[in-house]
């Protein structure tokens, strides 16, 4: 029982690591695939915005 509570956070860390990555991936393909269209909208605008900034 002395190295339990040692362990446990740690475990319970990766645990939550692990899930937050499932999750988020998860999320990003389901957005991905709705909002590609919309993201390289924005990232065109954003990629016009800096170069009017250079110029």
């Amino acid at each position: 029982m002395g190295s339990y509570p040692d362990s446990f956070p740690l475990s319970l860390g990766l645990l939550s690591i692990v899930l937050s990555f499932i999750v988020s991936t998860s999320i990003g393909n389901s957005v991905q695939g709705a909002d590609s269209a919309f993201a390289n909208k924005e990232l065109q605008k954003a990629a016009k915005y800096r170069k009017t900034l250079k110029t």
